[in-house]
């Protein structure tokens, strides 16, 4: 079990080509396509969520990206004011949000930011964002739809090169590579941990084995789950999760920032209320969180906060709280 998150661990310092700082810079993105500039850019619109996130983490600010939508509990702020305070990073006033309410991109408002190059392109949007700019896609899944690590390792970097920062990206990597050891080492990979939606009440999603985060957890405990090993989510009823019976149970926010207040708060009051929602054993061991936000796994600059989040609400014994840098350096130190 360990020694395939050590492996995992491992792929994220593979070495990668074409990632020096000496331009023309070409690199591939997660559709396999080569994506070349001249020089570093210096204007990015990321169009995915989490590459705003990995870019910032870089130490790189971008003109533009994609931000959730603004809740209505938070109306006075803007929803990259929101989002962006609720995750803890803070992002130049000039930061434009290029997705509208349905998450879709408006890439009219992308070419009016004159990027010199667009990263998190959907596979679909690749026609219309070259018309731009060079377009880099991020999938970190394989044909078969399971994401793995070392795309996300892989693509971090290649990123990196595209706007001269590789040496900040690859010393993140190796931060997250020692936090991700670190806990592994300790945890004591005894209880089992299933992620859900509160979407719905007679059936919920499940998180399946596809997920990046759920292939982690299998490596500090089990993940709770159903269905073959590329399932990205699964649909369960409660007595189909009461027949799992996971230790641990997550769930993702019904609401923006764990405001649950209005119709989502009435969904969780509604599972309550379920008899056999009752009889699970992480119910009646009150090991049942509702998530802050939105903490799966899916990029360099999420794996961090992934672990911080998860792991002492999993393991709150042995880990009260988030593992500082100094405890990290320490566990590694010290001796098997």
């Amino acid at each position: 079990m360990k020694t395939l998150l050590l492996t995992l661990v491992a792929a994220l310092l593979l070495p990668l080509p074409a990632l020096a700082q000496d331009f023309p810079v070409t690199v591939q993105d997660g559709l396999g396509r080569s994506v070349t500039l001249p020089a570093p850019a210096e204007r990015v619109v990321a169009t995915d969520e989490w590459a705003v996130y990995d870019l910032l983490a870089m130490g790189f600010e971008p003109v533009g990206g994609m931000v959730a939508p603004s809740p209505p509990q938070l109306a006075d702020e803007t929803a990259a004011e929101a989002v962006f305070r609720l995750r803890g990073v803070t992002v130049d006033p000039a930061f434009q949000r290029v997705n509208r309410s349905d998450w879709s991109i408006d890439y009219e408002l992308v070419a009016a930011l004159d990027p010199d190059l667009i990263v998190g392109v959907y596979a679909e949007d690749i026609p219309v964002a070259e018309q731009i700019a060079p377009s880099f896609n991020t999938t970190i899944q394989d044909a078969d739809g399971r994401d793995h690590l070392d795309r996300v390792a892989a693509q971090f970097l290649a990123v990196a090169a595209l706007v001269g920062r590789t040496e900040a990206a690859e010393a993140l990597v190796a931060q997250v590579q020692n936090r991700m050891a670190a806990y592994e080492r300790l945890a004591p990979g005894d209880r089992t941990v299933m992620l859900l939606s509160t979407d719905g009440v007679s059936e919920m999603a499940v998180l399946g084995r596809g997920n990046l985060s759920c292939q982690l957890w299998d490596q500090v405990g089990g993940c709770a789950t159903e269905g073959p090993d590329n399932t990205r989510w699964t649909t369960m009823t409660v007595e189909g999760i009461l027949s799992i019976d996971p230790d641990v149970i997550l769930i993702l926010p019904p609401c923006f920032g764990g405001d649950c207040e209005g119709p989502n708060g009435e969904a969780l009051a509604a599972l309550d209320a379920q008899p056999l929602w009752g009889e699970l054993s992480a119910v009646q061991n009150g090991r049942v969180h509702v998530l802050p936000y939105d903490v799966r796994a899916f990029t360099i600059s999420s794996l961090a906060g992934f672990f911080d989040t998860t792991l002492p609400l999993i393991y709150p014994e042995t880990f009260p709280t988030p593992l500082t840098d100094d405890q990290v350096q320490e566990i590694l130190a010290s001796e098997n």
